[in-house]
């Protein structure tokens, strides 16, 4: 509350004058109580009578206000003036309504433009935000409800850039992992009934025939056919263990000069005249040294499998861009290659190409397995895998590109 005199208040003049005319107007009227009550019932600027011993003033200004000056007593939601009446001993209070000052008002609308400014501002910044959240909920929708193809769009401008690239990764490899259990679950069907199949039938001859010797072919059939099993089921087990182990640990620098050449001695015994060429200097790449020989073999096996006479191996540090260093392995035959619309197709498990028949039987690519793994584990090195054409050879070139190892 704030106590002042009329010359000293924040009321407005206009507010004091009116308050002053209806105290001259209460003071000549003859019928004071009868106009109290009245005035009271029908103005909207109440009166009250005060006993004078009722309402202390303080001294400074008890004077003034014994000589008729008003006493203006402020609060936060309204006016009172206060005259003094000599012929009663009473105190009027004129209650008014607050007259805001242009100054209050102004302060009071730049006040609500500021909060209102931050608002929009805020809102500016967080609405691209919660387009993007709409949209990457709607693509979990969709996936949630089968749609394994479902992507969310990923704009220059976002804010999560990063987490909806990696929400596709996700999706993307969820994909692949459901399609190859699909592919896997079909094939295992497809190639167990005829080895079964042949089985059957030789345990069957076996039994029901006494000649010793055809009983010694019998049974070498039959042990062909548990061997072609066998190695299937040893081709699953290991493919599906290579699921598991998706999160590789113990990656260190590794030469792949020299692991490419450890792992090329067990081949040069073959018919085959193998090749390998090192171009640029001998560098290094981080990898887990188990895996990335299985990587290995796999590539040396599938152009021991398909090549007729030669097979060249290459290493070679290359520059991607303006100085992104990455290393290349390549493998290349001269066999009959792989055509442009099966290379999308031989990396899948079990696939085998419109070729893979002029192949000889060999151990490990017998099942349309190598290229399959050779794809999991460069993913899982962050590498790229390549499939075209030899320019030298003619035949299949598998191009594999990891990131070189740059030591700190």
């Amino acid at each position: 509350m704030y106590v002042s005199t009329a010359e000293e208040s924040n009321a407005g003049d206009d507010t004091v004058k009116l308050a002053r005319k209806i105290a001259t107007l209460y003071q000549l009227s003859d019928n004071k109580p009868n106009i109290l009550s009245i005035w009271n019932s029908t103005s909207m600027y109440p009166l009250e009578l005060i006993p004078k011993s009722d309402f202390p003033v303080p001294e400074s200004i008890k004077d003034s206000f014994q000589r008729g000056e008003a006493l203006i007593l402020e609060t936060d939601t309204e006016i009172k003036a206060h005259f003094y009446l000599n012929e009663s001993h009473h105190v009027l209070a004129i209650s008014l309504p607050l007259a805001r000052q242009p100054e209050q008002n102004i302060k009071i609308v730049l006040t609500l433009i500021f909060y209102a400014g931050i608002v929009i501002i805020v809102l500016v910044w967080v609405w691209p935000l919660i387009l993007r959240l709409i949209a990457l909920q709607d693509t979990l929708k969709r996936i949630g409800k089968g749609d394994l193809k479902a992507r969310i769009g990923v704009p220059s401008w976002s804010y999560i850039k990063t987490i909806e690239r990696e929400f596709n990764r996700m999706a993307q490899q969820i994909e692949s992992l459901i399609e190859d259990n699909k592919l896997l679950g079909r094939a295992v069907s497809h190639n167990l009934k005829t080895p079964l199949a042949r089985l059957r039938f030789g345990i069957e001859a076996l039994t029901a025939t006494g000649d010793s010797e055809k009983r010694h072919d019998y049974g070498k059939r039959v042990e062909r056919d548990m061997v072609e099993m066998e190695s299937l089921i040893s081709t699953l087990l290991n493919y599906a263990q290579l699921e598991e182990n998706a999160i590789i640990q113990d990656f260190t620098p590794i030469s792949l000069v020299e692991l490419v050449e450890q792992c090329m001695q067990s081949y040069l015994e073959n018919k085959l005249h193998w090749r390998f060429e090192v171009e640029g200097f001998d560098s290094n790449i981080v990898a887990n040294e188990q895996y990335l020989s299985i990587l290995i073999h796999n590539l040396f096996s599938n152009a021991q499998r398909f090549a007729k006479s030669e097979v060249l191996v290459k290493v070679r540090v290359c520059t991607v861009g303006s100085s992104d260093q990455r290393i290349e392995l390549s493998v290349e035959d001269d066999g009959p290659g792989i055509e442009q619309s099966e290379r999308d197709q031989v990396i899948k498990p079990f696939w085998r190409g419109g070729n893979n028949h002029n192949a000889s039987e060999q151990p490990l690519g017998g099942h349309g397995m190598g290229l399959a793994i050779v794809s999991r584990i460069a993913y899982w090195h962050n590498a790229k895998l390549l499939i075209s054409k030899s320019d030298g050879l003619s035949g299949a070139k598998i191009l594999v590109e990891f990131p070189l190892y740059k030591s700190s």
